[in-house]
């Protein structure tokens, strides 16, 4: 399997592990709908995200010849799963959980979904990797109506992390 069908996989399973987290922070602040129900908006989104990705995938499959090339870093892809598989839900508060979303959808793996060089599929990417910078806009204005200072932000590396 080449270098971009094998990106592909994985970034389905960041898009799933994303909707799953998502979904967990809907159910972690339960007791406030307003968070809740803005974290349920944010998982069916990652869901919609991996759709178009089996998507992709599936067009590969259909069409062997496809070559893609990926200018995406790899290890960045591995990096960020592995750090969602590492998050302590129930220890973030929902300030935690607001900064810890907004720096993983502004990580190195998802910055890179727009680096596809094929024509077709780089335009569905690039279409994705916009829809993920809708993302942080709506964590950072759904993070400031609660107060969240977003100073720094992407220096809370260890947030929800052991």
């Amino acid at each position: 399997m080449d270098e971009g069908k094998t990106f592909f996989r994985q970034i389905e399973d960041i898009e799933k592990k994303m909707a799953k987290l998502y979904e967990a922070f809907s159910r972690r602040f339960a007791n406030d709908s307003e968070a809740s129900a803005f974290f349920y908006r944010m998982s069916s989104e990652e869901k919609s995200h991996a759709t178009q990705v089996q998507y992709q995938r599936r067009v590969l499959r259909q069409n062997p010849s496809i070559h893609i090339g990926t200018k995406a870093d790899a290890q960045a892809v591995r990096d960020l799963s592995s750090r969602i598989d590492r998050i302590n839900i129930e220890a973030l508060s929902l300030e935690e959980a607001l900064l810890l979303a907004i720096e993983l959808e502004q990580s190195d793996a998802e910055r890179n979904l727009s680096g596809q060089e094929h024509p077709h599929l780089g335009k569905l990417m690039s279409s994705m990797a916009l829809q993920d910078k809708r993302h942080v806009e709506a964590l950072e204005t759904f993070a400031a109506s609660r107060g969240v200072s977003l100073e720094g932000s992407r220096a809370a590396g260890s947030i929800g992390s052991p």
